[in-house]
């Protein structure tokens, strides 16, 4: 276990320059730039207008925005490079020729880009908090959003890049083009799914990341039903329970496969 940790700790920081640097790192913060973008156009609207758009702007630019499209993107892009990239630089020969737990290489690149993705998720939700935040109800009889799902907010994207990160890692160990898998899963299950009422809503990663979101907040939960379209909401331990669970076992499953994948190189 202690040989296990240092190689993880060792490939950590020597992943993390390369994966701050990397090309993945710039489409990554394009991606992040998106919300951000649309959060301006919005508060230049509300300028111009001189009177703020409802609050359905909070929930599609923080939920349909963030949660659901840009973090899964990003952690795809950085999550499925822990291994993959590796294989097709075919530079993974110089590790797995040496003696070292092969799941620590996993654990450390994975950490590295983990650190990429919670940033570039977390500076994109602050700036479009900060320009939107305090926007209306789109009824004047309604109160506004409560200040505690600003914070709550910022906690489920961190989950997200979280989870996703972890998830696309380890399906980068199964195989060759994670990235294509990805985007298809990305856009099937968590995407659409993810919006369908019935139970199925519960084999997605979104729905324990709006239990989280809303489960100590019934009446946006209620008010948002025809919006999210989601079954009852988990209590909020119960779903970062679940979120903690898939990370560990995502990342356990990785490790295993990688331990005992033959892995051949393209000539």
């Amino acid at each position: 276990m202690l040989t296990f940790l240092r190689t993880a700790v060792l490939l950590f920081t020597a992943q993390l320059r390369r994966v701050v640097l990397s090309k993945r790192a710039l489409i990554c913060l394009l991606l992040a730039g998106v919300p951000v973008a649309a959060s301006i156009i919005v508060r230049l609207g509300i300028a111009h207008h001189g009177e703020g758009p409802p609050e359905i702007f909070t929930v599609v630019l923080g939920w349909l925005f963030l949660v659901q499209t840009v973090v899964p993107l990003i952690a795809l892009i950085v999550g499925s490079a822990a291994v993959a990239e590796e294989i097709e630089d075919r530079t993974i020969t110089y590790l797995i020729t040496r003696p070292i737990p092969r799941g620590a290489i996993l654990i450390g690149r994975w950490a590295a880009g983990l650190v990429l993705v919670l940033t570039l998720c977390a500076a994109s939700a602050a700036v479009v908090f900060a320009l939107i935040g305090d926007i209306g109800a789109i009824d004047p009889d309604e109160p506004p959003l409560p200040p505690e799902i600003v914070p709550r907010f910022y906690r489920t994207v961190l989950l997200a890049g979280l989870a996703y990160s972890a998830l696309f890692a380890a399906a980068g160990t199964f195989m060759k083009h994670p990235v294509l898998v990805g985007l298809a899963y990305t856009a099937v299950v968590e995407g659409f799914l993810a919006n369908l009422p019935g139970a199925n809503q519960a084999l997605t990663i979104q729905y324990y990341l709006k239990s989280y979101l809303l489960g100590d907040f019934p009446e946006l939960a209620e008010r948002y039903q025809e919006f999210f379209k989601f079954i009852e909401l988990e209590p909020p331990a119960g779903a970062l329970s679940t979120l903690g669970i898939i990370t560990v076992v995502a990342l356990g499953v990785g490790v295993w496969r990688l331990s005992r994948r033959q892995i051949l190189l393209p000539s």
